[in-house]
């Protein structure tokens, strides 16, 4: 599995048991740290809790003081890397197990002091061939239908604030390409709407044929009709079309979360019943490298369009216009994309 979500009962961070399984318990946490994300629990409390249950381990103790730190350390990593999941229902009293198991179907695991029929001790979660198939597989290997898209894909998708999808060749006019899409945007769509959620498309101008996007008949007007009419109030969606150079050329596929998680599509993520694909998880620290080449500060692609919900923008005189603005009064405004872009903007 590409990426995965875990509960945790805050009990598992209680002193004697965490000093029991410490080893067990910094290794699941530190795997989190690269290709999975915890759970925040119960409108942001769980993270207050566990963050007092460490802070409490004592500093006369020298297995303790090394633990905390280590612990405190590890914790930290997982907020800078956006991987401690908020989930904004909220529920009365301290029953933990019920409060996870209201959204039992959020998790890849759950992590508890014992194992039951559904929740994982610490060791015994590392010794399971659950944990060898959430962390030990970087890499798959399947057709790439419409199973593989929810399967490998959703997860991705789930919870996520942000997701970028890098496809020089995603054609919103071609079939294979419009049921992933849809499948993408019922899967960010059905949150709570107090998450706000970012979907940003990159594809290049010039496609297989030599057509320009920005000079297709209607063609950025069909995006726009796609966000229009599949997202809800709450998924802002943006296509970016860039340009090559004669130096620099788009190709491979990526799908980004949270700019914390990557992984490379080689096929992209349309549906084709009679190819079969390999994808992978780049690691944490190559996010960057992928990302500067779409953020117009670094990019060595020109930004020649933008397409939201609410109006199209073509690059004219350098700089991007609204398509659908007719008045002669011209204004220009600096606009930030959810990459960080930052666009002049010119209305007419």
């Amino acid at each position: 599995m590409l990426f995965y979500e875990l509960a945790c009962h805050p009990d598992v961070f209680n002193k004697e048991y965490l000093l029991e399984n410490s080893v067990a318990i910094k290794e699941i946490f530190k795997n989190i740290t690269e290709k999975g994300s915890i759970a925040n629990l119960n409108n942001g409390k769980w993270e207050l809790i566990i963050q007092e249950k460490v802070a409490a381990l004592s500093e006369d103790v020298v297995k303790e003081t090394k633990l905390k730190l280590q612990l405190q350390k590890i914790l930290k990593t997982l907020q800078t890397r956006r991987k401690i999941i908020q989930h904004n229902k909220l529920e009365d009293g301290t029953d933990w197990l019920k409060i996870i198991y209201a959204e039992k179907e959020d998790f890849s695991a759950i992590i508890h002091i014992q194992t039951t029929h559904d929740t994982y001790d610490a060791e015994d979660l590392l010794d399971s061939k659950l944990w060898e198939e959430l962390t030990k597989t970087s890499s798959g290997y399947a057709i790439q239908d419409e199973e593989y898209i929810k399967s490998e894909i959703g997860p991705i998708l789930h919870n996520a604030r942000q997701i970028d999808i890098i496809d020089p060749y995603f054609d919103i006019t071609k079939d294979q390409y419009k049921k992933p899409l849809q499948i993408i945007l019922e899967a960010l769509s059905n949150k709570d709407s107090r998450r706000q959620v970012s979907l940003s498309i990159h594809i290049k101008n010039q496609n297989n044929n030599n057509e320009d996007a920005v000079d297709r008949p209607n063609y950025l007007e069909k995006w726009q009709d796609t966000f229009k009419n599949n997202s809800n109030h709450n998924v802002k969606c943006t296509l970016y079309v860039w340009e090559e150079t004669s130096k620099d050329t788009m190709h491979d596929r990526y799908i980004i979360r949270d700019e914390s998680f990557c992984a490379v599509l080689p096929s992209g993520i349309d549906k084709r019943k009679k190819n079969k694909t390999v994808w992978s998880d780049i690691g944490y620290h190559n996010i960057d490298n992928v990302l500067n080449d779409f953020r117009e500060e670094s990019s060595p692609f020109k930004l020649v369009a933008k397409v939201v919900a609410e109006d199209i923008y073509i690059l004219f005189r350098g700089i991007l216009q609204s398509k659908n603005n007719q008045k002669n009064e011209t204004i220009e405004t600096n606009i930030e994309t959810p990459l960080g872009l930052k666009i002049k903007e010119r209305r007419r």
